[in-house]
């Protein structure tokens, strides 16, 4: 997840060099531009990579490759550096980048089941409600998909964030904090929460609902699916197996929690609740996804994310929406 203001620069920055070497190999290759059915796309987690392994006609889209980042910031220094086509994150990282001036354009729409946001607990702790945390620590990464999670939660129940002890830590510090009783609860997401739920006893307080688990979404460098892009053919049968691929397997938790474990190395149950729990329903840009967008927008500002909205009217393209409805239909 993205940690945004100071955090993105300090990411951003730690990326650069990184990006660089990337992006001077695109161009010592003759460019990310040079054959119109290539494909370069960037995530921040390996979940998306093992997806696409189990891809529906692979033949069709073999020129796809992926890049994997430490965090969806560096996926979008790439898209700005030109050193991948597209990038798959979350909608704070999205905007986050489209507000600080990035050239980036979404496309493509996907809605996670709330339930990948959870807001859990150690074994034996007396917690049974969000209310029940007021006065105590809650570990939380800022400016991810879970800080906005846990503050849109705080509100829905009527209280304060300053009614908490909200401890801003990253993943690492806040999953070891959280082990050894450095906080009271965590603001987690999948698979962190399944690790420590299904290994360590950790219990779930509560999950996120439908109004606060927020968005993913694929994007570009400018707008790669515009009528006349050279790489326009292949985002669009990109999008077509990436939308059936996620479909596919969702509609088969148990199969594709198999193959999680053994390609990223996790404990059966782990697996099988991270393949339950992240799963997307692609949807069309059209005027919920932009008013959604406005309203994650504002929460962002809000909470000192960013310091100015983009505008929803430029953030998107539909050209993908054909496209994201037939694969939507085939395996529906």
């Amino acid at each position: 997840m993205l940690s945004t203001g100071r955090s993105l620069r300090r990411m951003a920055a730690a990326a650069a060099a990184a990006v660089a070497l990337l992006a001077a190999s695109a161009c010592g290759s003759g460019g990310a531009g040079a054959s119109s059915t290539a494909l370069s796309v960037g995530i921040a987690s390996n979940f998306f990579s093992t997806a696409w392994d189990q891809r529906v006609d692979p033949g069709a889209t073999a020129g796809v490759s992926f890049r994997q980042f430490d965090g969806a910031g560096p996926v979008y220094e790439a898209l700005r550096a030109g050193a991948v086509d597209i990038g798959f994150g979350s909608d704070i990282s999205t905007i986050a980048s489209q507000a600080g001036g990035a050239d980036v354009t979404i496309l493509g729409v996907a809605r996670p089941d709330p339930k990948w946001l959870r807001l859990i607990v150690p074994q034996g702790s007396p917690v049974r409600s969000l209310t029940d945390l007021r006065g105590r620590s809650i570990a939380v990464v800022k400016g991810s998909a879970a800080h906005r999670f846990i503050t849109a939660e705080i509100a829905r129940a009527k209280l304060s964030v300053h009614d908490f002890d909200l401890r801003f830590l990253a993943t690492a510090d806040a999953q070891t904090a959280f082990r050894t009783g450095g906080v009271d609860a965590w603001a987690a997401w999948e698979p962190n929460a399944a690790q420590l739920e299904q290994q360590n006893g950790a219990r779930l307080v509560q999950t996120a609902v439908p109004e606060t688990a927020g968005a993913i979404y694929l994007a570009s460098k400018g707008d790669i699916v515009a009528p006349g892009s050279p790489k326009r053919d292949a985002a669009l049968a990109f999008t077509d197996a990436f939308v059936r691929t996620l479909d596919r397997l969702k509609a088969d938790p148990q199969g594709w929690s198999q193959t999680l474990a053994a390609d990223l190395k996790l404990d059966p149950q782990v697996a099988l609740q991270f393949a339950r729990n992240y799963t997307f329903t692609f949807v069309p840009v059209d005027d919920r996804a932009r008013q959604d967008y406005r309203t994650t927008a504002a929460e962002l500002q809000t909470l000192g994310i960013i310091t100015q909205q983009p505008d929803p009217a430029t953030a998107f393209t539909d050209q993908a929406n054909e496209v994201v409805t037939r694969a939507t239909a085939a395996t529906g």
